[in-house]
C-alpha cells in the first residue's frame, strides 16, 4: 500500500507465487506439526496450544523463504536488506516483529544486511500468577460464560429475562463502570489479577524440533520460536490454576464457550472431571472438504473450533453439520441452529458487500485464507467493475486491517470502505461476496445469498451453484469476472431464494431458549 501511494516500483508477490505456495506449505506444515515431540506430561490443552503457535511461525517463515527464492528465479539477488527488529508478544500481534530473524537464519548472511543497528524490541515477556480480586458468591442457578466476545451478549439479555444468572471469568482489566452495567444486566464477572513472578525457568521441557525443507533446516529458527513460547505456556498453566481454584469452591450449572482455545478449553475440560454440562458455541466458520488440501485446512481450522473436552459443540448451521464428514470429532453435537451468527433485518438493498478474514503476517494460514496480495488484486477487481458496470461495492475491513483504511480510500476511490459491525453492513446489502470467512454463514443467517469467488480456483468453502446464470440459489461460486457478475445479476433477478440446505429455523433468541438453558444441571 505505501508503495502503490507513493508511486515506487516494488515486485507484485501475485505475480511469483500461485496455488504452489498453498498446497507446498499446507503438506510441509502438517509434516513438521505430525512429527512434533511434548513431553509426556504435557496436558493436550498445552499440545494444541504450542502447535498452534510452531505452525502459525513456520506458516510464516515458509512464505519468506518460498518467496525470496521465487524471486531469485527472476532476479539476481545482491542483498536482502532488513530491519534488524526482533520483538515478541502473544497478546498483541503488532508487536511482534521476526522477519529479521527469519532471513538472518534461512540465508546466507553475506546476503541479509541489516538496516537499523539499535535492534528495536518490545518489552520482554514476563511471567505471571493469577489470583481472584473479588469474593465469589455463586449462585445455584448460574450459568458461566468464558467470555463476552462474539455475540455472547445475546446469552445475557436472554438470561436477564429469566432466573438464571450468567458469571464471566476475566483475565483483563475491567473498567468500573463496565462491571456495574453488567451487574445491572444481571452478570458477575469475577476479574483475575495478575503478578509477576521472578522464577527465571518456566520448568516445561519440550524436546527440541528437527525439520528440514529441500536441504535447508529450519530447525535453529523453530526452536528459537519454542523457547519464546515456553512463558506464553507457563502464562496459560498459571491462568488454568487460577480457574481450577475457582472451580473447587464453585459450581455453576452450565458452562459455554465460543472458543476452546487457551484457559476457554480448560475450562471446557474441568467441566468434564466436576460432571458440569457445557457447550461450545464456536463463532469460527468451518464446512466440508472437497479435496485432501481442503480436509488438511478443514482439520486445522477444527483444533479452534472442535478439539477441546465440551460435552456438547452447537451444530449452528447445515454448513457446520456437514462438516462433520471432514472433521471427526467424539462429542455429542446438538443443532441448535443461529446462535451467534448475525440475524440482520434487510432495510436496503443497495450494497454488494465484499467481507473476508484478513490474517496478519503472525498468524498466517494457508488454502482458505486468502493472503494480502490476493486480498488487494480483489479489491483491484472490484474497482474495474465498479467503473464499468456502475455497481456499488460495500468493503467490510476486517478489524485486522483497520489501520489502513484511509489508505485503501485513497487507492480505490470507486470503492466504499467501512468498519461497521458485519450486522448493520448486511441490513443494505444484497449479495455478499467472500471466500472463507464467518462472514458466509452471518449473511446466509441474515437471508443474504452468498457469492464464494475464487479468483484463484483452489478453494471451495461449501456447497454451491456453479452455473451463475441460474436464478434463486443462496450460494454461487465464481471465479472469472465474467461469472461474478452474472451471478450478481442473477441474485437481483431471484424472486425466491431457497436458504433450507444452509440454515435452520428458528431465530437466535427462540434457539438459545430451546437448545441452551435446559442443558443446566439443576
Amino acid at each position: 500500500i505505501y508503495c502503490k501511494k507513493k508511486i515506487i516500483n516494488y515486485i507484485d508477490v501475485a505475480d511469483i507465487l500461485n496455488n504452489e505456495l498453498h498446497e507446498e506449505a499446507l503438506l510441509e506444515s502438517k509434516r513438521l506439526v505430525d512429527n512434533l515431540q511434548y513431553n509426556k506430561f504435557m496436558s493436550e490443552l498445552m499440545r494444541v496450544r504450542y502447535k498452534g503457535i510452531i505452525r502459525k511461525f513456520f506458516n510464516s517463515s515458509f512464505f519468506v523463504y518460498f518467496l525470496i527464492n521465487k524471486i531469485k528465479e527472476k532476479h539476481n539477488i545482491n542483498a536482502i536488506y532488513v530491519s534488524g527488529w526482533s520483538s515478541v508478544n502473544f497478546k498483541n500481534v503488532k508487536e511482534n516483529f521476526f522477519i529479521s530473524k527469519i532471513c538472518i537464519e534461512l540465508f546466507d548472511s553475506k546476503l541479509v544486511k541489516i538496516v537499523s543497528s539499535d535492534g528495536f524490541k518490545y518489552a520482554t515477556q514476563k511471567k505471571y500468577r493469577y489470583n481472584l480480586i473479588d469474593k465469589v458468591n455463586l449462585p445455584t442457578n448460574s450459568i458461566l460464560v468464558t467470555n463476552l466476545g462474539y455475540n455472547f451478549k445475546r446469552i445475557v439479555f436472554c438470561a436477564f429475562k429469566t432466573k438464571f444468572k450468567i458469571v464471566c471469568l476475566s483475565f483483563e482489566k475491567i473498567s468500573k463502570i463496565k462491571k456495574f452495567i453488567f451487574y445491572i444486566l444481571g452478570v458477575n464477572i469475577y476479574q483475575f489479577k495478575e503478578s509477576e513472578f521472578d522464577q527465571i525457568d518456566t520448568g516445561i521441557i519440550i524436546p527440541d524440533i528437527y525439520y528440514s525443507y529441500k536441504q535447508k533446516d529450519f530447525s535453529k529458527l523453530l526452536n528459537f520460536r519454542k523457547s519464546q513460547i515456553l512463558t506464553e505456556l507457563f502464562n496459560l498453566e498459571s491462568q488454568c490454576k487460577a480457574i481450577s481454584h475457582f472451580f473447587m469452591k464453585n459450581r455453576p450449572a452450565l458452562i459455554l464457550l465460543n472458543m476452546v482455545r487457551g484457559y476457554n478449553g480448560y475450562c471446557a475440560e474441568i467441566s468434564r472431571k466436576l460432571n458440569i454440562p457445557s457447550l461450545c458455541v464456536s463463532h469460527g466458520t468451518i464446512s466440508k472438504s472437497f479435496n485432501p488440501y481442503g480436509s488438511i485446512y478443514q482439520n486445522i481450522i477444527a483444533e479452534e473450533v472442535f478439539s477441546g473436552k465440551a460435552k456438547y459443540y452447537a451444530l449452528q448451521t447445515k454448513i457446520t453439520k456437514n462438516s462433520l464428514t471432514t472433521v471427526k470429532i467424539s462429542e455429542e453435537t446438538i443443532e441448535t441452529g443461529n446462535i451467534i451468527f448475525s440475524e440482520a433485518k434487510q432495510k436496503s438493498k443497495k450494497y454488494i458487500l465484499y467481507a473476508v478474514t484478513n490474517r496478519q503476517f503472525v498468524n498466517m494460514h494457508y488454502f482458505g485464507i486468502e493472503t494480502y496480495y490476493e486480498f488487494l488484486k480483489n479489491l483491484e477487481l472490484f474497482e474495474k467493475m465498479a467503473k464499468k458496470y456502475n455497481l456499488n461495492f460495500l468493503i467490510k475491513i476486517h478489524p485486522g486491517i483497520n489501520s489502513s483504511i484511509q489508505d485503501l480510500r485513497f487507492l480505490y476511490k470507486n470503492l466504499k470502505f467501512t468498519k461497521m459491525k458485519i450486522e448493520k453492513a448486511l441490513e443494505i446489502s444484497a449479495v455478499t461476496i467472500s471466500y472463507s470467512s464467518t462472514v458466509i454463514e452471518d449473511s446466509l443467517c441474515s437471508k443474504v445469498p452468498v457469492i464464494l469467488f475464487d479468483q484463484w480456483k483452489r478453494y471451495l468453502h461449501c456447497e454451491a451453484q456453479k452455473d451463475a446464470s441460474l436464478e434463486n440459489y443462496a450460494v454461487y461460486y465464481a471465479t472469472t469476472e465474467n461469472d461474478l457478475l452474472k451471478a450478481i445479476n442473477s441474485v437481483k433477478e431471484s424472486a425466491s431464494i431457497n436458504f433450507k440446505d444452509y440454515i435452520y429455523e428458528g431465530s437466535y433468541t427462540e434457539n438459545i431458549y430451546k437448545h441452551i438453558f435446559h442443558l443446566r444441571n439443576d
